[in-house]
């Protein structure tokens, strides 16, 4: 099986292969891949005007020159691979092995070479581009991850604040219960106290019921209630 390289000594050789109603051979141009399009083509001129399709060129981009007008085109390689194949055969045969061997690495290696030349060339295209495009966009990257920064600190504090919101929240539901339970607590009137002032009357409601909080204090106030009516009488 010949390799792709091989096939390089053909260009430029006239190869009988029955393209497009031409019976005499015709001339391969081109070995290689096209742009915008996949596989490998071979590139043949048919040597007569106007019976190809272009000069060798296909989308704006030349790939060789025709010794006629419009008599370029290209066709996949594996649609004529047999007949390439054919034509290495033959031309074997009627050259002696160093002469084909020397025919053959020759033309294929310079082909070849000048094939990988431009592929470096385009890649090289393709990274200037490439490295222009990152730098325009960095300092719009750097910008945005500058407001993010600042968005999040801000998302920050807002949380922080709401923290304490909820916290202040909590204490305040805390002392309305702690108000309601001493309010909703029964307030009774003896003798004594039909004597007190309101005012005295409010204070004693307030402090009878301090017990919810620390019943030491109710006791003391118990005891200083009882002095209190000793005094009156």
């Amino acid at each position: 099986m010949s390799t792709v390289g091989e096939y390089f000594f053909l260009i430029g050789k006239s190869i009988p292969i029955l393209l497009k109603d031409i019976k005499h051979p015709i001339k391969l141009k081109f070995i290689g891949y096209l742009q915008g399009r996949e596989g490998l083509y071979c590139g043949f001129d048919l040597l007569e005007k106007f019976k190809g399709k272009n000069n060798g060129c296909v989308d704006g981009i030349g790939y060789f020159n025709t010794d006629a007008e419009m008599s370029g085109l290209f066709v996949p390689f594996y649609k004529v691979k047999e007949e390439l194949d054919l034509f290495i055969a033959s031309y074997k045969e009627n050259t002696t092995n160093n002469a084909l061997k020397s025919d053959i690495d020759t033309n294929a290696l310079i082909i070849e070479n000048e094939w990988l030349k431009k592929i470096i060339e385009n890649q090289k295209i393709v990274s200037e581009e490439f490295s222009k495009f990152v730098s325009e966009i960095d300092p719009t990257i750097s910008n945005w991850e500058l407001e993010m920064g600042k968005k999040q600190e801000e998302i920050n504090r807002l949380k922080l604040e709401n923290d304490l919101l909820r916290q202040n929240s909590e204490n305040l539901i805390n002392d309305a219960e702690q108000i309601e339970k001493i309010l909703s607590t029964p307030f009774k009137m003896n003798a004594n106290m039909s004597r007190m002032t309101p005012i005295a009357l409010s204070k004693k409601h307030m402090f009878s019921n301090r017990n919810i909080f620390n019943q030491s204090d109710s006791i003391d106030e118990t005891k200083d209630l009882r002095n209190q009516s000793d005094e009156n009488l």
